[in-house]
């Protein structure tokens, strides 16, 4: 390191700063790069090998030739290390001053920035949501998040459980740290399993990214992504929408709006003051449009065939053959118990395993609109049992049979049914309706006065069967009405 200080101060004194001289930051960071640009060789970074150089010796040699108002070249500590068996802990946070008499950055002139990707492999693409990436077709995909420090209190500070390995590395202005997770491993032929997450520091602005990555993601294609991603300038209205910027006054007032928990004065409902419907029955909304909307379940049906369901929840064809064995009927599945670990010291241990059929239950429901022009609605179906601890409707949460000796906070389960295939608690699977009537994913088109029909399709466990499970169309306070499913 010693040698790399004389370096650095030869360097300084050949571009003839005198003694004294106050340089500005911009110049100061001009310096570093131009320093590090002529006296770096190849880029030594290797997969998992991969080091923060250290900038500390460097920035007090600065200091030391151009004392007065500077700044150091990275403003930001940023590091992720293993913090106990199974965690990984990552921490952003600003460093300390160079000097007492280091200025502070006027906010009127502030440089309002953001980042993005400026690298993505072929097939890898912003998804209709407008903030994931996927490649459908390999399984590769990114979520990001992003941070902005001043609204963390200037410092991040996240420790993950069930964590294995963790990488730190500097990459051209970014601290990168990578966070490996137990799964990445375990599951590595899942492409679908999020394995890594991908924390960035920029080194001299105030933005942490974080991204959510896919093992459908190869490593080499995750540094050349890493490597390009960059900061870019944009407007001060631009930055408020994006990164809810607000003033301290305003954060101040916000701040007093959110004191207390909004949920202490609510009353817990009963199940008895929900009106439970039966097939056969109708239940009217008025909430949403400018007429009521009725719905009556014609026929509820309990089966294991997928027989007639020929659409997803979203209303686009589907291929069931994953779920299907030679018969066209759901496949098995086996349900295995786990004990609890804290993710810290310990992870989860196996303890038993079973079968546990799932079945798919068929609605066959009719919508009326009552309004005065037409309209696009949207059904929303979900599976619901009532949580008397809550007293409310939820949706549904098994937590029966748990083996002998364990209480529900120490156990739970996974399905092989659903860990393989993504299917959800509350189980929709498809929704369909005659052609005219369709408009597009969950949407029915309706006239005023006009009805038409649907089958909408969930699937759930047989011990779900055993419990009240009821469906409801919207989740709304103003209409406690439950279809109740009967076997």
């Amino acid at each position: 390191m010693n040698d790399k200080i004389y370096m650095l101060l030869s360097y300084v004194k050949n571009k003839e700063i005198e003694d004294g001289e106050q340089l500005s930051k911009a110049e100061v960071n001009n310096i570093m790069k131009r320093f590090k640009n002529e006296n770096s060789g190849t880029r030594n970074i290797t997969y998992r090998k991969r080091r923060i150089a250290i900038a500390a010796a460097i920035v007090a040699a600065v200091s030391v030739i151009v004392p007065g108002s500077v700044y150091a070249y990275s403003r930001y500590y940023a590091k992720i290390e293993k913090t106990n068996t199974y965690q990984n802990t990552v921490t952003v946070k600003s460093v300390e001053k160079v000097s007492e008499n280091e200025a502070v950055t006027d906010m009127a002139e502030k440089e309002f920035k953001d980042w993005k990707f400026t690298y993505l492999p072929e097939g890898l693409a912003e998804d209709e949501s407008g903030w994931k990436y996927h490649d459908y077709e390999t399984g590769a995909a990114i979520t990001p998040c992003k941070y902005y420090l001043p609204f963390c209190g200037d410092e991040i500070k996240e420790e993950m459980n069930f964590s294995a390995d963790c990488e730190n590395y500097e990459t051209g202005d970014k601290t990168v740290m990578i966070n490996y997770k137990l799964s990445y491993e375990k599951e590595k032929d899942d492409p679908k399993n999020y394995g890594r997450v991908v924390w960035i520091s920029f080194n001299d602005y105030e933005l942490v990214l974080k991204l959510y990555i896919s093992n459908g993601l190869p490593q080499d294609e995750l540094y050349k992504i890493i490597d390009g991603i960059e900061l870019y300038s944009i407007d001060e209205e631009t930055f408020h929408e994006r990164y809810g910027y607000a003033d301290d006054e305003n954060r101040r007032q916000n701040d007093d709006v959110s004191e207390g928990n909004i949920y202490d004065d609510c009353d817990k409902i009963s199940l008895d003051e929900f009106t439970i419907k039966k097939t056969g029955d109708t239940v009217t909304y008025s909430e949403f449009y400018s007429g009521d909307i009725s719905f009556r379940v014609n026929n509820v049906e309990i089966t294991d065939s997928f027989d007639g369901i020929t659409t997803d929840a979203s209303g686009d064809p589907a291929d069931f053959d994953s779920l299907t064995d030679e018969n066209n009927n759901i496949i098995s599945n086996t349900r295995t118990w786990y004990r609890f670990g804290d993710g810290i010291t310990t992870i989860d241990e196996d303890i038993c395993s079973s079968e546990m059929p799932y079945h798919i239950i068929k609605m066959n429901v009719t919508a009326e609109y009552s309004g005065d022009e037409y309209e696009e609605i949207g059904i929303c179906p979900t599976l619901v049992n009532y949580n008397s601890l809550f007293g409310s409707v939820v949706k549904f949460e098994e937590d029966t049979n748990i083996p002998d000796g364990y209480a529900p906070e120490e156990a739970g389960f996974r399905d092989s049914i659903r860990d393989e295939y993504f299917i959800s608690l509350d189980g929709l699977i498809s929704m369909d309706s005659d052609e005219k009537n369709y408009c597009t994913k969950n949407y029915i088109g309706l006239e005023p006065g006009e009805s038409a029909d649907f089958q909408i399709c969930f699937v759930c466990s047989e011990n779900m069967l055993k419990k009240d499970l009821f469906v409801r169309f919207y989740n709304t306070d103003n209409n406690l009405e439950l279809f109740k499913i009967t076997n």
